[in-house]
């Protein structure tokens, strides 16, 4: 066989593998948005609604330090008045919500969640009417943990402070609980401790026992509108993307009650003493991606 006929030869052989190599691909479905939490460097084809974003999520570390001890803060667990005392109260419940969390840029921009929901209110009329809001919102039990999932975040790059209020701004504080999803935080809760037909969103739930004893009944303060509290946490961090971010926050509950007399203050007193408190008592740990 010649060189022309060889070379012939072997370029039918090769035509033919890429004809049989082509006819046995399949080609792969899958997101091909790079900033994507999912995308996929193989795939050929873009998926119709496949592509997951970054989740911007909260996380508490519940804490109490007494006299320079952190220890984690236990529900239903006797603490004592002052660190030298030998009465002890107690914390049965404690719930509130944050809402409106951003992050701000290095550039002094602040951003947050793309996410938007519908939501219900009544007119000046009492006719129920229908608009739309951000959809960033947490609503924090200490009965429970793990992270709290806030929505959406698509934006990258170095930011310098984390911004939230502590209850509602209007209009999620006009809003109608049923008019939400079942497992939104704003729903109506069937312990009625985050809303009240008088007073609207409870922002702050919380019940304590002045004492150890077994006959003391409870006693509840509850923040409503308008005890809205502004937070501001400086904190250098980078969010890059195709990542979840998880925004750490802790919490010193003795600082709520800084000044309070277990014994003799009366509820709108350690309402008032807590208001003044609450804002110095979170930290900014932390934000990871994962």
């Amino acid at each position: 066989m010649g060189r022309v006929e060889l070379r012939g030869a072997l370029l039918f052989l090769f035509g033919i593998l890429v004809f049989l190599s082509s006819g046995c691909y399949e080609r792969k479905e899958g997101c091909l948005d790079v900033e994507a939490t999912n995308f996929d460097v193989e795939a050929d084809d873009a998926c119709g609604a496949c592509c997951r974003f970054a989740q911007l999520k909260l996380s508490f570390l519940h804490r109490l330090t007494e006299e320079d001890t952190l220890t984690v803060f236990q529900l239903n667990t006797p603490y004592p008045h002052t660190p030298d005392s030998l009465d002890f109260f107690s914390i049965t419940a404690l719930r509130f919500y944050i809402s409106d969390l951003r992050l701000v840029n290095i550039e002094g921009q602040e951003f947050t969640v793309s996410d938007t929901l519908e939501y219900k209110y009544l007119s000046p009329a009492g006719d129920t009417l229908k608009s739309s809001l951000v959809d960033n919102f947490a609503y924090a039990d200490r009965s429970n943990v793990g992270d709290i999932e806030i929505g959406t975040f698509r934006t990258t790059g170095i930011f310098t402070k984390v911004k939230f209020n502590l209850g509602l701004e209007n209009p999620a504080a006009g809003a109608l609980p049923s008019g939400f999803p079942a497992t939104h935080p704003l729903f109506f809760k069937n312990d009625s401790t985050n809303w009240s037909e008088d007073a609207g969103y409870v922002f702050n739930w919380v019940e304590f026992l002045r004492d150890t004893l077994p006959e003391t009944e409870p006693t509840v303060i509850k923040i409503t509108e308008p005890d809205l509290i502004k937070i501001e946490l400086a904190h250098d961090f980078e969010i890059k993307k195709g990542a979840d971010i998880n925004v750490v926050l802790k919490i010193n509950y003795l600082e709520w009650f800084e000044g309070v007399d277990w014994k003799t203050d009366s509820a709108d007193e350690i309402k008032r003493k807590m208001l003044s408190n609450i804002g110095g008592s979170f930290e900014l740990v932390s934000v990871e991606q994962q």
